[in-house]
């Protein structure tokens, strides 16, 4: 899925790959419309007014009148608040589906750099997000101390005790360090 401009240089015109289940829904999806073309959008652009009638407010439902598939909607808000309604999702903000997808990334574990590049972080703000997602239960981060705590396997590069020549600090001898 190609997406264009975003909030940030990060998330702007990137390309994010769909699950399985995406995919078949979009092409559950196209199936309806037969004279689709692979550059429409699945969020047209949409021009709506009034239909109806009523004595007080003179309408009684939004209408679309024009669209144009070749053109994305200027409101991914309002399409999205459509398209939950009419599939009888409770209220659900399209924020709150990036919020989800990534904490189950964090939690399978997909290392972080991909996580940020797939939901268009900047290398900046890679850790904040993070921290903010990424939801890990006390048993979780004891597992994590657990894995530390192994010893290593015989054949493991890391050599046991005291190294037998200790590092050079790069500062020259009679320099007194504070």
């Amino acid at each position: 899925m190609k997406l264009g401009r975003d909030k940030t240089a990060s998330g702007s015109n990137r390309t994010v790959p769909l699950t399985p289940r995406a995919a078949e829904a979009l092409a559950f999806w196209a199936q309806r419309f037969p004279d689709r073309a692979p550059t429409h959008h699945v969020f047209a652009h949409e021009r709506y007014g009034a239909s109806g009638s009523d004595e007080t407010f003179g309408f009684t439902a939004p209408a679309v009148y024009d669209l144009d598939p070749t053109r994305p909607t200027g409101a991914v808000k309002v399409a999205w608040e459509g398209a939950r309604k009419r599939a009888s999702l409770p209220t659900l903000r399209l924020h709150d589906l990036r919020h989800s997808a990534a904490s189950r990334m964090i939690a399978g574990r997909i290392p972080l750099p991909m996580v940020a590049r797939i939901l268009g972080w900047s290398g900046s703000t890679l850790a904040k997000m993070a921290l903010r997602y990424g939801h890990f239960s006390l048993a979780e981060m004891g597992e994590a101390m657990d894995s530390i705590a192994r010893p290593e396997p015989a054949s493991a590069e890391v050599s046991q005790g005291s190294p037998k020549k200790s590092p050079k600090s790069g500062v020259p001898k009679g320099v007194r360090v504070q």
